[in-house]
């Protein structure tokens, strides 16, 4: 017997699954800490965005709905995955976005 499983192959959206937060120590404000934040999203490097990794595309995030405070945060997203490399964008600076927050990036496809 003949299983056959589906499943959508990419989002060109991918909300944010998983929000947290760290201190990171910038040289440039003279030891003091500037959050980071890691930025979890439903897709990554073994999924629509191997571009990243086969390509070396550079990805635009872009938030569907905006917070009203547009201030920048330097922010790493990260895959879905657990593996070190399963990174979308190593920084991105974005507003301060919540879970379930949507991002959109630009020019994914049939052939990202």
């Amino acid at each position: 017997e003949e299983e056959v499983f589906g499943a959508a192959t990419h989002a060109p959206d991918a909300p944010d699954d998983e929000e947290r937060e760290r201190r990171i120590s910038d040289s440039g404000h003279h030891g003091k800490k500037d959050p980071e934040v890691a930025l979890y999203v439903n897709d990554g490097v073994f999924g629509s965005f191997n571009c990243v990794v086969f390509d070396h595309a550079i990805v635009v995030p872009i938030p569907i709905f905006p917070p009203a405070d547009l201030r920048p945060v330097r922010t790493k997203i990260f895959g879905p995955t657990c593996d070190g490399i399963d990174v979308v964008m190593p920084l991105a600076k974005l507003p301060s976005l919540e879970t379930g927050d949507w991002l959109y990036f630009e020019s994914m496809g049939a052939y990202t």
